[in-house]
């Protein structure tokens, strides 16, 4: 049987740390794990964010747009670099822009390849969603709004119901 801790036990353990314990913890983890160092240029250095940015944008372009082959489209693989870009960053313009891409990429691949199947178009929207709630919440409207109609825009001969679909998403976030 694992034991897990809590975040609790973690407060306790350092705060009972010194100052430079806790410095060579955070060596420690920096060196150890990408994540962490990744955090860490993201929120230390402009560089880092756009970088990063550009890592996970091209996690999502590869799993459709492979620069040799057919694109998997593996939608898991996709939406884990939105999490992952999540982890390191907390900027909700990027999330938002992220999350976009992903949805425009997947409308390109189906404009590319032809009509994929229904869990694959709901996924998008559920996606879609996630990303304009996001945008309105961060009343990031302004900046994306363009974009955001463009997608609507570009699956008008796509079946399943998307366009429709999209719309009624668009619409409950752009029109309230």
């Amino acid at each position: 049987m694992t034991s897990q801790i809590h975040l609790t036990q973690l407060k306790d353990y350092l705060s009972d740390r010194s100052r430079d314990e806790l410095i060579e913890d955070i060596n420690t983890l920096f060196g150890r794990f990408a994540a962490v160092k990744e955090y860490y240029e993201v929120k230390l250095t402009p560089e880092g964010l756009q970088r990063s940015f550009a890592k996970y944008k091209a996690i999502i372009s590869d799993e459709f747009f492979p620069k040799r082959g057919f694109g998997k489209a593996r939608l898991s693989v996709a939406k884990k670099a939105i999490t992952d870009f999540g982890k390191v960053s907390s900027s909700p313009e990027y999330i938002a822009d992220l999350m976009l891409y992903f949805v425009e990429t997947g409308i390109e691949y189906t404009s590319t390849y032809g009509d994929i199947d229904e869990a694959f178009y709901r996924s998008l929207e559920g996606l879609y969603s996630r990303a304009l709630e996001l945008i309105i919440d961060n009343h990031l409207a302004p900046e994306f709004s363009d974009r955001c109609e463009t997608v609507i825009d570009n699956t008008v001969d796509i079946g399943w119901l998307f366009n429709e679909n999209l719309s009624e998403i668009h619409a409950q976030y752009f029109e309230s």
